[in-house]
């Protein structure tokens, strides 16, 4: 019998759905405020910048389910890769959400059985 999403326990949906679409919004971001860093245009006294995305703003969206686009987003762009509260605080976010994974998948089916 073939598995479908919508076939998945509904806990495990919510999980997968929070950590793609959050995920994704996270790389993103980390990608964005990586060019804009990038990004410095100069005409002689004249200096144009780009407003960076905050550095709580960052940390946030990892904290609320973009952890996998954080560390993707640190690793493949280096950008805050060498920041001491970026270094150690984004995988202790993403370990959270695995174990809030794992979570999802055992109390599923006890959640099912006390709505049914």
């Amino acid at each position: 019998m073939k598995e479908t999403f919508l076939s998945l326990p509904v806990l495990l949906r919510i999980y997968l759905g929070i950590i793609t679409v959050m995920g994704l919004l996270t790389f993103l971001t980390f990608g964005i405020d990586k060019l804009k860093s990038m990004m410095h245009i100069s005409f002689g006294p004249f200096k144009m910048t780009f407003n960076r995305v905050p550095e709580k703003t960052l940390l946030t969206l990892s904290v609320l389910g973009g952890a996998y686009g954080a560390m993707l987003g640190m690793l493949l762009f280096r950008h805050k890769s060498r920041k001491t509260r970026f270094k150690y605080s984004i995988p202790i976010h993403l370990l959270i959400w695995i174990v809030l994974g794992l979570l999802s998948i055992d109390l599923s089916p006890s959640l099912e059985a006390m709505l049914k």
